[in-house]
């Protein structure tokens, strides 16, 4: 027996499903044409969500993590985003039993698919049917 719901302002709940879930559906099919959930992210946002993947320990000091060449696809729920990243730091060398700190920087291609958050953008993990 369905349950009926006697205020009209709310949607009445069919076989568990949830009111939010039409609009995540929605958003997730016409996110495609018009953009869900707002715009792409920029590469400080980019950065700003990567950047737990580079922690410092004893050997490198991680400085900084800057991204450049973002070009991002849109998915459903988020963005498929290829960008290039220059990783700033200071290694730590032995030379004659004293340490000395020598400036490092890497750059490298990187991919990551962002969703995002209540707080700004999630790398997720990239699925084989994604690429």
């Amino acid at each position: 027996m369905p349950q009926t719901n006697m205020h009209k302002s709310q949607p009445t709940r069919r076989n568990g499903s949830a009111p939010f879930l039409t609009t995540a559906l929605l958003c997730g099919v016409v996110g495609l044409l018009t953009g869900c959930g707002g715009s792409k992210p920029t590469a400080e946002e980019i950065a700003k969500a990567i950047r737990p993947k580079f922690p410092s320990d004893y050997v490198l000091t991680v400085v900084s993590v800057e991204v450049t060449n973002v070009n991002c696809a849109t998915k459903v729920d988020g963005y498929l985003c290829d960008y290039e990243v220059l990783l700033k730091g200071n290694r730590r060398l032995m030379k004659q039993g004293k340490f000395y700190e020598d400036p490092v920087e890497q750059r490298f291609p990187k991919k990551s698919y962002l969703v995002k958050g209540d707080q700004g953008w999630i790398d997720q993990p990239i699925m084989p049917s994604m690429l």
